[in-house]
């Protein structure tokens, strides 16, 4: 980033916002450009790349967060800051997870967005003495979990301490204070939280600390982050069970599903695809002659290339989208919108998952509403691979491969296809 020439570009679906905006940091040595919605900024974004992202989350048809999702696979460079007149806590959350710098609620405190704008060109930080806390005592072993949360907390207080949300999950992380195999003690009940919800949280945790990494504030990742979220679970230690399906399961699931639904399952277990992987999918990304799909996964940035199975390809040509709306998605609802989306209405935050919905109303049917999702379809598809191939599991998944190998080791991408016509044989699916 050149803190001597900084580009600012702003993106708001509300023109005098956007003005406003545009004339304080013009006036204090910001070279800005203003676009109204997000395929807009795209575009611009395309012509010339910014220092700097100002965006509103509420934004019809493409979200904030989207475009935060957009900007971080296509210019990673650029600091993102979202505005919102409705702060609500899964996207906040959502929002720096993903990798925004900052977030700033309406109405802006003078002098506020120059100050935010400034510190994310000039790159620096306020936290870098509490994740080196977290760093050092993550490193230093298993014993030290008690001193690596209480850094973590300190780093959750000092980033999320902004709406009452993150306050109160800021408590729930200092919980977390007790010895290795203790569990946290509620606040609301007065008992131990489950196993179950403390893995999740720790979870939570390590997702902050990568994302703490994604901003600089660590110069490396700790070797071992992954250990922070291992809970013991039903007295047999190690990670939580994987739950899949098993063959008559998929058999029954796959028997009562409609056509659309069935594209996704087939989708899910050929590719290792969860519901947001099915709505970022976009037109170019499929070799409809050669029966392939070839992408960067926007949650990992890693490359991935499946050979789809005759089945599958013949079911994304029947429900595929006409590739004519703005972000060329191959499937969208009735209504036109992504699969999976964040919204505004009404002044108020919602969320929109017509995968999981669908899904869910074929278990329901066939009596498996049990608590598994649509995603076990991917770590059923996990679970048969790693029974084919080990080694082709993470391409399968599209995880980034671990050390050195991502920058020296090709990956053998006819390797993984070899193991998808024996995954192929193993699944059966038919029409």
């Amino acid at each position: 980033m050149d803190p001597e020439d900084p580009r600012v570009l702003i993106v708001d679906d509300e023109p005098q916002v956007a003005l406003l905006i545009r004339k304080e940091l013009s006036e204090n040595g910001f070279t800005c450009r203003v676009a109204e919605n997000a395929d807009r900024a795209k575009s611009l974004i395309d012509s010339q790349l910014p220092d700097v992202l100002i965006a509103d989350i509420q934004m019809p048809r493409t979200s904030g967060l989207e475009l935060l999702a957009y900007v971080r696979n296509h210019v990673p460079h650029c600091r993102a800051v979202l505005i919102t007149g409705h702060p609500k806590r899964q996207y906040v959350a959502q929002a720096l997870l993903q990798g925004a710098y900052d977030y700033i609620e309406k109405p802006f405190r003078p002098g506020q967005l120059v100050e935010t704008v400034s510190r994310a060109v000039a790159e620096e930080q306020d936290l870098p003495a509490l994740v080196d806390r977290a760093v050092t005592a993550l490193e230093s072993g298993s014993q030290a979990r008690q001193a690596s949360l209480d850094a973590v907390t300190a780093l959750v207080r000092a980033v999320e301490a902004k709406d009452p949300y993150t306050r109160r999950h800021s408590e729930q992380v200092a919980h977390y204070r007790n010895e290795t195999l203790g569990l946290p003690i509620s606040a609301k009940t007065g008992r131990s939280i489950s196993s179950r919800t403390a893995y999740g949280r720790l979870k939570t945790v390590v997702a902050l600390i990568r994302w703490a990494y994604r901003m600089h504030l660590l110069e490396h990742m700790p070797r071992n982050i992954d250990t922070l979220s291992k809970m013991p679970r039903n007295g047999n230690g190690g990670q939580p069970e994987v739950r899949i399906f098993s063959a008559e399961e998929l058999k029954l699931i796959w028997e009562k599903a409609p056509s659309r639904v069935r594209c996704f399952i087939a989708l899910a277990i050929n590719c290792g695809y969860g519901q947001k992987d099915l709505s970022d999918l976009r037109h170019g990304d499929i070799d409809w002659e050669d029966g392939y799909i070839e992408r960067i996964r926007v949650k990992t940035g890693v490359r991935s290339r499946h050979k789809l199975w005759q089945i599958t390809l013949d079911l994304v040509r029947k429900h595929k989208s006409d590739g004519v709306e703005a972000e060329n998605r191959v499937f969208l609802t009735q209504n036109g919108f992504p699969l999976v989306r964040s919204f505004f209405a009404d002044g108020k935050a919602g969320a929109s998952d017509a995968v999981h919905n669908a899904f869910w109303r074929v278990l329901r049917k066939v009596g498996l509403a049990d608590g598994r999702g649509f995603y076990c379809l991917r770590k059923t598809g996990a679970t048969l691979i790693e029974a084919i191939d080990p080694d082709v599991t993470g391409m399968y998944l599209t995880h980034a491969e671990p050390g050195m190998k991502r920058v020296y080791a090709q990956r053998d991408w006819k390797r993984l296809a070899r193991a998808l016509v024996k995954l192929e044989k193993r699944i059966d699916l038919k029409l």
